[in-house]
């Protein structure tokens, strides 16, 4: 029996399930990338969406380490010589399908993990459906767990240093 207002297959609320997107007029300077990092760590957002970054092809790999580091990232350069739209997102939390891309848009098929395992659909009595999905958002969040909360003590110790 699910609870009022559920239906079966819907989503399960986790840990990432917050977004970002943030016109952020250029995020070359170090002061955006703490600002975003910060951010990051403060709403424990699972995916980011940049507009107007204005980092150009050269300096994107920086973005990358110094924000997105250990996360999935795609950014329309291709498309338009300044970068203006960079996508990342915590591979724990969401999978990302890119589908289209130009200079003004990044078209996206995001899904969160935790759904993916919950809509499993298979054959077999309601009991084992149940069990089957409940072991595999089990699977999932032992994933996230092991993943995204490793060793926390040394991840606090190395974002305190940065923003010494």
């Amino acid at each position: 029996m699910l609870p009022r207002g559920r239906k079966e297959g819907g989503t399960l609320p986790h840990p990432m399930d917050n977004l970002l997107s943030w016109n952020v007029r250029g995020a070359n300077q170090m002061e955006k990338k703490r600002a975003i990092r910060h951010l990051i760590a403060q709403q424990k957002v699972g995916l980011v969406a940049l507009l107007e970054t204005k980092v150009k092809a050269s300096n994107l790999g920086v973005l990358y380490k110094t924000v997105f580091d250990g996360w999935c990232f795609t950014s329309n350069i291709s498309k338009h010589y300044n970068g203006r739209i960079a996508v990342a997102w915590n591979p724990m939390a969401f999978t990302v399908g890119v589908l289209d891309m130009t200079e003004q848009y990044i078209h996206c098929v995001i899904k969160p993990k935790m759904e993916e395992a919950w809509n499993w659909k298979g054959e077999g009595t309601v009991m084992y459906k149940l069990t089957r999905k409940l072991k595999q958002v089990k699977t999932s969040m032992k994933e996230l767990k092991k993943k995204g909360f490793y060793d926390i003590q040394a991840e606090v110790n190395m974002a305190y240093q940065v923003l010494l």
